[in-house]
Order: structure tokens, then sequence, then C-alpha cells
């Protein structure tokens, strides 16, 4: 945000009491709140700001009664949330109460600046070679310990592996004692939080991912505007981005990640081919001004 000349007040904490404070200090119009915590704040403040809910998580509790999928609904069929935004048709369809709040739903799939990533990548201060790279949170959601043992088993025929890890979170400590606990610690660099990690993606070969859940994650959009193909476990309606043969390989079983991966590292015409693309499809896909204008849009009609 500061790099871009965007006004922010930092929250210490996120909770009623320092949302509030921002927003008497703020005094904003609307208030865009993503993800259901955020929209559970945004809702419940005794404030009459219209909101708009974001959701972009395809959250398995919220697929069925439990008391995420129960708070949501109670938020997300108040009167103050006008619009609510999901990003693909699985977080919407999937959602307990989705009949509920079918009025104001839409659905928007997330999308980059491929142009501004790229610059971003070229002025990375670190711009690492790796075959595998991931970029994101390391936490439960996102699995990395599955990533570990994908790796320990590509190791076994691959000795000289080289794997990027960049990102933090809960489980970065787990993932350092898993890496050696099997044996692939000097097949690993683990960068940790990085304010600018995509040179080491822009350089890196095959981006792999094994999520338990995912809407539409931004890694994969940041890492398909950088050309690399990506490996994905089977999760429904992200198979609209990564497509498999296509735009990259899908896998059910750890075996069938490392044939996959094994699959684009080892055949430089089948890697080329598919690296061409994810570069077209990326292009194709991330319209940043039509993006742009439905925002205002809902925005408009949110402080009708």
């Amino acid at each position: 945000l500061s790099e871009r000349n965007i006004n922010y007040l930092p929250m210490k904490k996120f909770n009623f009491k320092e949302l509030k404070r921002v927003v008497n200090v703020y005094n904003p119009t609307i208030i865009h709140a993503h993800d259901v915590k955020a929209v559970v704040l945004a809702t419940l403040i005794n404030m009459k700001i219209p909101v708009v809910a974001h959701i972009h998580l395809n959250h398995p509790k919220a697929r069925k009664f439990s008391i995420r999928s129960l708070i949501m609904n109670y938020c997300l069929t108040r009167k103050k949330v006008k619009h609510i935004i999901w990003v693909s048709n699985s977080c919407y369809n999937d959602y307990k109460f989705h009949e509920k709040v079918r009025e104001k739903s839409e659905i928007i799939t997330n999308i980059i600046d491929g142009k501004a990533l790229n610059l971003k990548a070229e002025n990375a201060d670190i711009c690492d070679e790796a075959d595998i790279v991931y970029l994101g949170r390391l936490t439960y959601q996102k699995y990395p310990e599955r990533m570990l043992a994908i790796i320990k088993l590509m190791v076994k025929d691959c000795p000289n592996l080289k794997v990027a890890i960049v990102g933090s979170g809960d489980l970065l400590e787990t993932c350092k004692i898993l890496a050696n606990e099997y044996g692939v610690a000097s097949n690993i660099t683990f960068y940790g939080f990085l304010s600018n990690g995509y040179g080491i993606l822009k350089n890196s070969k095959v981006f792999l991912l094994t999520s338990r859940y995912e809407g539409y994650p931004m890694c994969v959009l940041e890492a398909q505007a950088l050309g690399l193909p990506i490996v994905s476990p089977n999760l429904g309606e992200l198979n609209n981005l990564v497509i498999n043969e296509k735009t990259g390989l899908i896998y059910d079983s750890d075996e069938e990640a490392v044939n996959c991966l094994k699959k684009l590292l080892s055949d430089d015409y089948y890697y080329s081919k598919m690296r061409n693309n994810v570069k077209n499809f990326s292009t194709n896909y991330n319209n940043v001004e039509k993006y742009r204008d439905k925002m205002f849009e809902i925005y408009i009609n949110a402080n009708k």
C-alpha cells in the first residue's frame, strides 16, 4: 500500500474495538469486508455503513450446519450487507444457506495485474532459481506437510532437486523439522516472508500446490502470470485455472503428484509447450479494466 501511495489505517488487532476506531477516523462510505471474520466485524459494529462482503474460501464448515455457516447466515442476510461477492461458483453453491442470499450474490473470480507483477519480479532483490516453488502462507489450509512428503518422494529419483518455499505461517517450523526428518533439508530453501518474492517465482520452473481447500487462490494466478505450470490437487473449481494437460497437471495422490512433476521437469518440449499455454491463458484471463469497472459499479449501487 505504501509503494502505491494508498492511504491506510492499520489495526493493532483484528477486533471490534479497532475496527470501530479506524472507521471513526477514516469515515468510509462503504466497508469492503474480505472473508468471514471481516464480514462478522463489519456487520456487527453499530454503524450504519453499507457492507460489501467478499467470500474467498470454500471452507468445509460453511458447507454444512455448523457454527461457521450459521454465523455467516446471520451476517450475510443483514440489510447492511448490500452485495456479496463469491470468488467461485463452488464457494457460493456449496455454502449451506446460499439460497437465502441469492438476490444479492454475484460470482466474480479473482484476477491480477500481470504486467505489474512481471515488473515487480524483475525488480526483486532475490531472484534465485528453483525446480519447484511454493509462494504463500504455511497454514493448515495450504497443507505444506503434504508438500514435504511429495518432495521426499521426488528426491529419491532426483537427488539434485532444488525447491524454494517462500512464505511464513504457524507451520513454518513444523515444515523445517519435517525437511530434516525426511532428509531433504539440503534440497529446500525456506525464505520465510518476503515483501517481493516474485523474482524467485519467475525464475522457478513449476509451482506446486497442496491445499486442502481453496477458492480462487492468488498464488496460482501469480504463478501463471509469470509463466509457471501448476501441479495441483483436484480441487473442483480450481480446475478452471489449472486445466489438466494445458495450464498444469492435476493429481489425486502423492505418487501422482511426483509423476506430474517428473513429467514437466524431464521433458523440455512438453514443458515449453505448457509454459506457452500458461502465458496465453493468463493474458486472456486477467482483464484488470473490466474487474475495476465492476467493483465501482458494486460500490455505487451499495450506496444507493
